[in-house]
């Protein structure tokens, strides 16, 4: 028998060749998320996607598809037909949102929560609605062992990395494992000048299980403002700055908002938050959010010289209640 056999059979033994029957649980993992998901509809526009989570029809998707203004919010099962749902719970910290469909004697096909998150490498699966193409399910890779902040327009939320190249239209929609599972929730994509990169954002495993156990809205503190790091600034901001001087940069500074009625500037930079001292933006974010709704938050800051160096109190807002 000569080589190039041997290594066939070694394959074919091995499943590397064998393809049919990952074809087929694919398949069947196509089928069991068509009949658990849905779009979802805001004022008859299709704003986005989402999936059962409850034989009740509660339904999980993305808290920012709620940001603009409307009047009547529907789902719509590719199996089951259209269902008025109203809100029930948000975590925009997370972008993360829990509804209910008004249908009391009606049992719905869902999905299950993994029982851990999905390591690095592993691969997913997302179910959604790409610009008005329905019924689209797209394969990923875990992308990063941690949670990272990501600026989404006028919040941050903390997400998984997932390395896909989706667009719009997939937001609110499941990520799934191998089992149909839910890992997260699909919430953004990493690009430049609108153009996707190839790494999509997603609500985490652990704050989808505790939003849906409290199913109440989560309490996300805001400053109203976004962070930079150092090593992201502009060489002619650099060269101004005091080597010594470490922290992070304020930026996007919301007029009237609690860091602008702090005296908070753009380019200012922030050395501590509640006396500890921070050079990260994930560090600085996560410090701001362990802080009590009730209490101001500690800054300390410098000018973009490096001088005139104080500590301000700022009381923070909560986004879920705007």
């Amino acid at each position: 028998m000569n080589l190039v056999k041997i290594v066939a059979l070694i394959f074919l033994s091995s499943g590397i060749l064998n393809t049919g029957l990952a074809d087929e649980s694919t398949a069947k993992l196509y089928g069991k998320l068509k009949e658990s998901c849905v779009e979802i509809i805001l004022d008859r526009h299709t704003d986005g996607s989402g999936c059962f989570v409850s034989k009740a029809g509660h339904v999980l998707t993305a808290a920012h598809i709620f940001q603009r203004e409307h009047k009547h919010l529907e789902v719509v099962s590719p199996k089951l037909g259209r269902f008025t749902a109203q809100l029930i719970a948000l975590d925009i910290g997370h972008d993360i949102a829990i509804l209910k469909v008004k249908a009391p004697n009606q049992e719905f096909p869902f999905l299950t929560l993994a029982a851990k998150a999905s390591l690095p490498g592993t691969d997913v699966y997302l179910y959604g609605t790409p610009i008005f193409r329905r019924n689209v399910m797209a394969k990923g890779m875990i992308a990063s062992d941690q949670t990272n902040f990501e600026f989404l327009g006028k919040f941050y939320a903390e997400e998984i990395h997932i390395s896909v190249v989706t667009t719009k239209g997939t937001s609110g929609g499941p990520w799934v494992n191998q089992n149909g599972e839910i890992i997260g929730v699909q919430s953004g994509i990493m690009a430049l000048d609108k153009s996707p990169q190839g790494v999509a954002f997603a609500g985490p495993l652990f704050a989808i299980k505790r939003l849906l156990s409290e199913k109440k809205n989560a309490q996300t503190l805001s400053l109203k403002m976004a962070i930079e790091e150092i090593g992201e600034q502009p060489l002619d901001y650099l060269k101004k700055l005091p080597a010594e001087v470490d922290g992070v940069v304020a930026k996007l500074v919301k007029k009237d908002g609690p860091a602008d009625k702090a005296g908070i500037k753009d380019g200012m930079v922030i050395t501590q938050i509640n006396g500890k001292m921070v050079t990260r933006r994930n560090d600085f974010l996560k410090l701001l959010r362990q802080t009590k709704s009730s209490n101001k938050v500690s800054l300390t800051v410098v000018d973009s010289n490096g001088k005139n160096q104080r500590t301000v109190g700022i009381l923070p807002v909560i986004l879920e209640s705007e």
